[in-house]
């Protein structure tokens, strides 16, 4: 895929379209309207702050720039990416963090004359044991697995057809412990079952999430994923139900938001046994009002005019709703 840049030359707004046509002869095009502001870049921040990964493994790297109006941008494409030691890490256009040899080494990120930076350190030591656990574990460093649960954790579980997180935490010789999500090769036992990505994203905020680590269920029955960094795996005996969802709730409901500001969605996915799921990453989105607001995938509005629009997301056939107003 590419991607093209626009550079503001002076302040208005002006109207940026774009076309494809086919080996078929089909056609479509799309356009936006595109605000320059006299607003200058003042700081840039990068994220995570730290991150951890075994050798050979990698992570993405994402940059949002704050402006003197105070408003955010994405600067994750547009970015000069480096690494002050080329090598424990290697750091690609997109943020993509590369790791080369054991050590620390600062990610930055540079626009002018503003950086942010971030840490990346890859174990100088020798990985020993690796725990799959759902994405939404609270603190998963600690509580993957719970240290001293009270009752075994109940197995994995998740419905067919909506995608479900997981996140693989690594423990080192030296008992440290470190995500290695974005840095161990997912499989599964049974694709038929259940499938699980391996696709990083370029970056994550394109697609949404970055994948790596996300199961989807195909139909009903116990599946193992399997996770590995070198010759040291960890598994997890997964079951996959047929609950579908019964509803979606997007919040806010009823939101409002600056025109050149941004307003995050989420959507909560209620399933016909009554579990609930986060689902904002997973979701296919569409506005009523193209000319007012236009959401990305991973639930991102932004606003394009003053006017009021439906936010819709949809997964599975099952869609919620929520309206945004445009000041």
């Amino acid at each position: 895929m590419d991607y093209r840049n626009a550079s503001g030359v002076t302040t208005g707004i002006a109207n940026i379209s774009a076309s494809f046509s086919d080996a078929h002869g089909n056609v479509a095009s799309s356009s936006v309207a595109l605000n320059v502001s006299a607003a200058t870049l003042s700081g840039i921040t990068v994220a995570p702050g730290d991150a951890g990964v075994t050798f050979g493994g990698g992570h993405q790297f994402i940059a949002t720039g704050t402006f003197t109006d105070g408003t955010e941008q994405d600067l994750t494409l547009t970015a000069d990416w480096s690494a002050t030691n080329s090598a424990i890490a290697t750091v690609s256009p997109f943020g993509f963090a590369a790791a080369s040899g054991p050590g620390q080494t600062s990610i930055a990120a540079t626009l002018g004359t503003q950086t942010g930076s971030s840490s990346l350190l890859v174990n100088p030591g020798a990985l020993v044991h690796i725990d799959i656990c759902p994405a939404d574990t609270a603190d998963p460093l600690n509580n993957c697995p719970p240290l001293d649960p009270v009752a075994p954790p109940p197995p994995i579980s998740f419905p067919k057809v909506v995608p479900y997180g997981l996140v693989a935490i690594g423990t080192f010789t030296d008992g440290s412990r470190e995500d290695l999500t974005s840095s161990v090769r997912w499989t599964t036992s049974n694709p038929s079952l259940a499938t699980i990505s391996n696709d990083p994203g370029i970056p994550g905020y394109i697609t949404g999430v970055t994948t790596q680590g996300v199961a989807t269920g195909v139909a009903s029955g116990h599946v193992t994923l399997t996770a590995t960094a070198g010759a040291v795996s960890g598994t997890s005996d997964v079951i996959v139900t047929d609950s579908t969802p019964a509803f979606l709730t997007v919040t806010p409901m009823n939101g409002t938001v600056q025109q050149g500001l941004t307003q995050q969605f989420t959507v909560v996915a209620t399933f016909i046994d009554n579990t609930t799921e986060l689902v904002t990453p997973y979701v296919r989105w569409t506005t009523s009002d193209p000319g007012v607001v236009v959401v990305y995938p991973g639930g991102l509005a932004y606003p394009r005019a003053p006017g009021v629009a439906t936010v819709t997301a949809n997964i599975g056939g099952t869609a919620g709703s929520a309206t945004l107003t445009v000041q």
